[in-house]
C-alpha cells in the first residue's frame, strides 16, 4: 500500500471503517449468515502455553542457582576426602604403612595416585605400587576426613534447604489468584476505594429474560418474544475457593457489589469465556452474560450475524432487569447491585455491541460507568459514534495476530476515544485464545480487566498503579496508557 492510500484509510470516518470492515467478506452471500462463515471458534490456534512463572521470582532462581553452584563444590570436595578414606581402609596393597614418614602431599594429588595406584594393583599391574604417594597413616586420613566434614555437613545441609525454598518461591501463581491483588481485606461495599475479600466463591444462577416489547423471527419465519438466557455470576457463600456453585445465597453482608454485563462473539456462548468470567466475580463484581438469541453457537437454523445490530439493547435490557432484581425487597439477587456502578464487557462482536451500548448515537446507555473491549471495531446501523469528554472510561485489548478483527480496527475507535483510555496489546495473540484458555495472555486479561475496574468503577486510587503495571509483560504484552 502507498503512502496516499494509507493516507485515505486513516481519515475515514467511524461509518465508513464499518463498512470497510465488513467488505472483507464478498457480496455475493446472502445477508442471512451461518456459522461457517465467520466464526471465532474457527480461529486455527495452538495448544494452550505453560503459565509463565510470576515477575517475582527470579530472585529464588539465583538463589537456586548459587545454591546448586555450592552443593557441586562441597560435594566434588567430599568425594575426594571419602575417596582417600576408603581406599586407604579396604585395600591393603594400596593402603599406606605405618612407619612411612615421608613428606605428605595435597590432598587432591594423593587421591588421585591412590586411585591410580589402586586400580594398578587390582589390574595385575605390578608396577602401579612404584605410583604410591604414601600417607603417614590411617589415623592422618581420617583426622582429615571429619576436619572437612565438619565444616562440609552443615553447609551442605543450608545449600539443600535454600535449593528446596527457592524451588517452593518459584511454583507458578495459580489460575484462581493470580488476579487478586488487593491491598487490603473487606466487605465490598459501594463506597469509593472500597476493595472486596480476595477470596470470595463464585455463585451461579441462570435467568430466563424475556424483553416482550421485540420479537425474533426464526427460521421457519414464526416470530416470538425476545428471549435472553442469562447466565449471573457473583460473590457467593459458600466454600473458600468454589467456582460456579449453582443458586448458592450472595455475599450480600458486604454491601452492593458493582455489575459487568457481558456480550459473547460470535457463534458462541458465554461459557466460552467461563474463566474470565469467573475471575471477575472472584474480584467482588456482579457479572451477566446473557446468550444472544439468534447469534449464539446454538441458535435455530444456525447463527445469523445480521442479528447483531440488535444487541446493544440487549446489553440495556438485561441492566434493567438486574437492577429490578436486586431492588426487589426479596428474592435472590436482591440488595446485590450497585446501580451506579455499571460496565459493559464483550469480545469480537459481543465487542462490537458492548462498545455501541457506551459509545454509539443510537444504543448509548448513560447508565454505563466503563467498558472493556476485547478485539472489538465499531459497527454499522448505529448512528455513528460519540466519544465525548466525560464519558465512560475505556480498555481496549487486541491481539497483534488476530485476523478476524484486525488491530487496525481497534485503532481506529481508541484514536477517537476521550481520556481516562488504556490499550492492551498481546504480542502475537490471535483472536479468540488469550480471553478463554491461552496462558499466560488470559491471566494478564484477567489482572488487567480487574485493576481498570477497580480504579474507574470502584473509583479506587490504588489501582492504578496496577493497571499500568500490570499490562506491561516483556515478550507478552505492552500497555499504552493515557489516564
Amino acid at each position: 500500500m502507498d503512502q496516499r492510500s494509507r493516507l485515505r484509510l486513516s481519515h475515514r470516518s467511524p461509518t465508513s471503517a464499518g463498512r470497510a470492515r465488513r467488505s472483507r467478506t464478498p457480496r455475493t452471500v446472502p445477508l442471512r449468515r451461518t456459522a461457517p462463515a465467520r466464526s471465532a471458534s474457527r480461529e486455527p490456534g495452538s495448544l494452550p502455553q505453560t503459565p509463565a512463572y510470576p515477575s517475582g521470582s527470579s530472585a529464588h532462581f539465583k538463589a537456586l542457582t548459587l545454591s546448586s553452584s555450592a552443593l557441586l563444590v562441597l560435594t566434588r570436595r567430599y568425594s575426594f576426602i571419602a575417596g582417600e578414606l576408603s581406599i586407604a581402609q579396604t585395600c591393603a596393597v594400596c593402603a599406606p604403612k605405618a612407619n612411612d614418614n615421608r613428606p605428605l602431599p595435597e590432598p587432591r594429588s594423593t587421591t588421585s595416585a591412590l586411585r591410580a595406584r589402586h586400580l594398578g594393583h587390582h589390574r595385575g599391574n605390578a608396577p602401579g605400587r612404584s605410583m604410591v604417594l604414601r600417607m603417614r597413616n590411617n589415623k592422618a586420613v581420617r583426622s582429615s576426613v571429619w576436619r572437612w566434614l565438619a565444616v562440609a555437613l552443615p553447609a551442605l545441609g543450608g545449600a539443600v534447604a535454600t535449593v528446596f525454598v527457592a524451588l517452593a518461591g518459584a511454583t507458578p501463581a495459580r489460575h484462581a489468584s493470580v488476579e487478586r491483588e488487593r491491598t487490603s481485606a473487606g466487605g465490598a461495599t459501594s463506597n469509593a476505594g472500597a476493595s472486596p475479600p480476595s477470596t470470595f466463591a463464585v455463585g451461579l444462577r441462570v435467568l430466563r429474560l424475556v424483553d416482550r416489547s421485540r420479537t425474533i423471527r426464526l427460521h421457519d419465519g414464526r416470530s416470538e418474544p425476545r428471549t435472553l438466557m442469562t447466565y449471573v455470576r457473583y460473590p457467593a457463600l459458600a466454600p473458600s475457593g468454589g467456582t460456579d456453585v449453582l443458586k448458592a445465597p450472595a455475599a450480600s453482608a458486604g454491601g452492593l457489589y458493582p455489575l459487568i454485563v457481558f456480550a459473547h462473539g460470535f457463534a458462541v456462548t458465554p461459557q466460552t469465556y467461563s474463566r474470565l468470567l469467573q475471575s471477575w466475580a472472584r474480584a467482588g463484581y456482579v457479572v451477566a452474560a446473557p446468550v444472544f438469541p439468534l447469534s449464539n453457537a446454538k441458535a435455530p437454523g444456525g447463527p445469523d450475524e445480521a442479528d447483531v445490530v440488535n444487541q446493544p439493547a440487549d446489553m440495556s435490557f438485561v441492566i434493567s432487569r438486574l437492577l429490578s432484581l436486586s431492588r426487589a425487597g426479596n428474592g435472590p439477587l436482591a440488595g446485590l447491585v450497585d446501580p451506579g456502578l455499571i460496565a459493559v464487557a464483550g469480545h469480537s462482536d459481543g465487542a462490537e455491541t458492548a462498545l455501541a451500548s457506551a459509545y454509539s448515537r443510537r444504543f448509548r446507555d448513560r447508565r454505563i460507568g466503563a467498558a472493556v473491549i476485547l478485539s472489538g471495531a465499531e459497527m454499522e446501523g448505529v448512528g455513528g459514534y460519540k466519544f465525548t469528554r466525560g464519558g465512560p472510561p475505556l480498555l481496549a485489548a487486541q491481539g497483534t495476530a488476530d485476523t478476524f478483527n484486525e488491530a487496525k480496527y481497534t485503532n481506529t475507535y481508541f484514536q477517537l476515544a476521550r481520556r481516562p483510555k488504556f490499550l492492551l496489546r498481546l504480542l502475537g495473540a490471535g483472536h479468540l485464545p488469550p480471553y478463554s484458555y491461552q496462558q499466560p495472555q488470559l491471566v494478564i486479561v484477567e489482572r488487567v480487566t480487574i485493576a481498570f475496574l477497580d480504579r474507574y468503577l470502584r473509583r479506587d486510587a490504588r489501582a492504578e498503579q496496577r493497571l499500568t503495571s500490570l499490562g506491561d509483560v516483556a515478550g507478552t504484552s505492552t500497555l499504552v496508557a493515557e489516564p
